[in-house]
């Protein structure tokens, strides 16, 4: 009991800035984001694997590694993220409001050239954190 009265305040409050509590929490966080990160990357490799494996069958070792990298190069993954979170945000609207104008018309979504900067500025709220 006596320890009990030393830890809390005069409210009954029991004090939690104890050291070992917060090494704790912070180890705690520290590995749950480790975690995080250690499970979006692997789902990546996940997701493009069958690209991948086809690319080295079809082409051979040399022309599917260069074709590899210049998909990196061209951010290939973060243009991923981004057709996802358009998708994301247009099913998401769908289902908050009941229903969608989209008409399919065997076209699909457009695809223009526009800047990497003008897009993340202009989506990255409400498509890019979704799409992630």
């Amino acid at each position: 009991m006596r320890e009990l009265s030393e830890r809390t305040d005069s409210k009954g409050v029991i004090d939690m800035r104890n050291e070992k509590n917060v090494m704790q929490f912070h180890h705690r966080a520290f590995l749950k984001g480790q975690t995080l990160y250690r499970t979006i990357v692997q789902f990546g490799l996940l997701m493009s694997l069958p690209m991948i494996v086809e690319n080295f069958l079809g082409r051979g070792f040399i022309a599917a590694a260069k074709d590899l990298i210049v998909l990196q190069l061209q951010l290939a993954p973060v243009f991923f993220a981004f057709s996802l979170g358009t998708k994301a945000h247009n099913f998401f609207l769908m289902v908050l409001h009941g229903g969608d104008t989209y008409r399919a018309n065997g076209h699909g979504f457009v695809v223009r050239h526009e800047k990497f900067a003008q897009n993340y500025r202009m989506y990255s709220r409400s498509h890019f954190r979704k799409g992630f």
